[in-house]
């Protein structure tokens, strides 16, 4: 009996294959680590999110520019300098 408690109090925070979470922290210091994790992860989500629109925007609005696509295409002027 004590040993079947004692290895399921061992397996309960091992890692798992494909883990969304981090695992439990032993120290405060990994606590704090965690939590900084957490909170920074909604800022660069929103970042990435915003780039990402940015981007779709820019070209969806200027892809079927001739004259973008004239100077993108013929701009061997521009090597020479």
């Amino acid at each position: 009996m004590v040993l079947a408690l004692w290895h399921c109090h061992l397996c309960t925070d091992a890692p798992e294959a494909w883990q969304p979470h981090f695992q439990d922290g032993a120290s405060l210091a990994y606590e704090g680590i965690t939590e900084l994790h957490n909170s920074v992860i909604y800022f660069v989500v929103a970042i990435v999110v915003g780039v990402f629109y940015i981007l779709t925007v820019i070209l969806l609005r200027f892809s079927n520019n001739g004259v973008a696509f004239k100077y993108h295409t013929h701009g061997t002027i521009l090597e020479f300098f």
